[in-house]
């Protein structure tokens, strides 16, 4: 559990640092790891670095779904009152961010797009393969 909490941490301070390539691969991991595992709150942390990923990639959709999932998702209301401070802050941030440059019908019909997933939607959805054929 502390390794898959650990391989977030470190993806979320790649992502700060502007190593989105370094971040990924440890989000990444970090997920596999603890879907294979079932520890759902490494999976949570994980999802939360993929939104801002996809966001600093400038895959707007993609983050407003995952953010969508983080914030109304049933699987995922538990997470944010275990949240930091900062964490919420760099939530909010990235969620501003988000909505001001899709503006408010796309953010809407995304962010909807992402409350509607399970926790396995939300995990393939992160793991899966985007436009540019990033893995």
């Amino acid at each position: 559990l502390t390794v898959m909490l650990h391989l977030a941490d470190l993806g979320e301070l790649e992502l700060e640092r502007g190593n989105l390539k370094q971040a990924e691969r440890h989000l990444r991991e970090g997920l596999i790891l603890s879907k294979i595992a079932g520890h759902r709150m490494p999976m949570l942390y994980s999802l939360l670095g993929f939104g801002r990923l996809a966001e600093k990639r400038g895959e707007l959709l993609r983050s407003a779904r995952l953010f969508g999932f983080m914030i109304e998702a049933p699987e995922a209301t538990f997470f944010h009152h275990l949240m930091n401070s900062s964490e919420k802050a760099r939530l909010e941030s990235s969620i501003a961010t988000v909505r001001s440059r899709l503006g408010e019908v796309a953010w809407e019909e995304a962010y909807g797009e992402g409350r509607s997933m399970t926790l396995d939607e939300a995990v393939s959805y992160a793991l899966e393969q985007d436009a540019e054929g990033r893995t």
